[in-house]
């Protein structure tokens, strides 16, 4: 039973030591892209139907300069966005049904700092928490027929929303699934709360 215990102790050792020798799927110099789709966020739009994942691209390198135990990387993503609102008025004239039809669409270009740092100690794995900045630029299209005429008092329209800028921190992690593809997830505030994605390292 000695023996046994004796070898089970020297194979934990040796995997421990072949996890923590494998090279981390993320590191200084790495250039790490590929697309990706974010989940639920604020977009400045507070009443509406459906709203789109924010389907983007994201590009991120790693900084050639180690700090502490860890690394920083700055990345940018492009992303694109739609959401929609139907309403029928309350009114109807001789059965004829008035209603609007508004669509909303964003542009979205977010930079991102992020500290890569080891916090699970899990082979292929990296870990990170960071900031980031977005700005979206934003374009609204309707179709409504009761009010038409731009001279009745109350006219609605043209909808004006501004272009904005958000900030959010967020914690992530990227595992490598096979040599340089991996897939990540981030959790984050600010445009969208939850981020998934396919990766591709160069």
């Amino acid at each position: 039973m000695k023996s046994i215990n004796i070898l089970l102790f020297f194979l934990l050792f040796s995997t421990m030591q072949d996890a923590s020798a494998q090279e981390k799927p993320f590191k200084p110099g790495d250039l790490v892209f590929g697309p990706c789709s974010g989940f639920g966020g604020e977009m400045d739009v507070h009443y509406y139907d459906h709203m789109s994942p924010l389907r983007g691209f994201a590009i991120n390198y790693g900084l050639p300069y180690k700090m502490d135990s860890g690394f920083f990387s700055v990345g940018l993503m492009v992303g694109l966005r739609n959401c929609d609102k139907y309403y029928i008025y309350p009114i109807s004239i001789f059965g004829t049904k008035y209603f609007y039809d508004r669509h909303w669409s964003w542009v979205t270009f977010s930079t991102r700092v992020a500290y890569h740092i080891d916090l699970l100690h899990v082979a292929n794995l990296d870990t990170y928490v960071g900031t980031i900045a977005s700005y979206s630029t934003v374009k609204i299209t309707y179709t409504d027929n009761l009010w038409t005429d731009p001279t009745k008092r109350g006219y609605p329209y043209p909808l004006k929303f501004k272009n904005f800028i958000k900030y959010g921190i967020m914690l992530g992690a990227r595992y490598d699934i096979y040599k340089s593809f991996g897939v990540f997830g981030e959790a984050s505030t600010g445009i969208t709360w939850l981020t998934v994605g396919a990766s591709y390292k160069y």
